[in-house]
């Protein structure tokens, strides 16, 4: 019931992956975002054969941040992961090599390939069984916040924008 009335009111054309934050939201919606933030912040696709995954498109490199290549876009927006696994179920490496830069090939190559080629899955990062434990999450989080703590010490990013905003809260107005 409670689904329908979300659905209804805060996304009603799309899934809630999709969904807006909108901007009279209630507390619970708002709670739920939040939630599907974190979430969409250690999920990557786990490579079975390669079909539903975009080599660009999608988040699946086994490696922090963004589980996307770091390396420049250099094929089409519609390349799939399956371009670049042989038939027999190994890794195309020359042709990694060719099309992304050394960090991105380690990454890719470290991800085990499927003799049986079982369909791509979503699987949560941060476990080594791939599946969401509300621990794992309460860790993320608390990792970021920690990471948004204490003395900016380099010039990354999110500590940045983390400095920077616990600037701008602080000031008296």
């Amino acid at each position: 019931m409670i689904h329908k009335v979300l659905k209804a009111r805060y996304f009603p054309k799309c899934n809630f992956l999709a969904a807006d934050k909108g901007r009279a939201s209630s507390y619970i919606w708002r709670s739920l975002i939040w939630g599907r933030e974190l979430l969409l912040s250690g999920l990557r696709k786990g490579i079975g054969d390669g079909q539903e995954t975009l080599v660009y498109g999608d988040a699946w490199i086994p490696s922090p941040n963004s589980f996307r290549p770091i390396s420049p876009q250099v094929l089409d927006q519609e390349t799939k992961v399956s371009d670049f696994i042989f038939p027999v179920g190994n890794w195309n490496v020359d042709l990694l090599n060719l099309c992304f830069q050394e960090e991105d090939v380690k990454a890719i190559t470290s991800i085990p390939l499927s003799v049986n080629f079982h369909k791509d899955r979503w699987i949560w990062h941060y476990t080594t069984n791939g599946t969401y434990s509300v621990k794992s999450g309460y860790r993320l989080e608390m990792s970021k916040k920690k990471e948004c703590s204490g003395v900016v010490a380099s010039s990354s990013e999110p500590r940045i924008r983390c400095a920077f905003w616990r600037k701008v809260w602080s000031q008296e107005v």
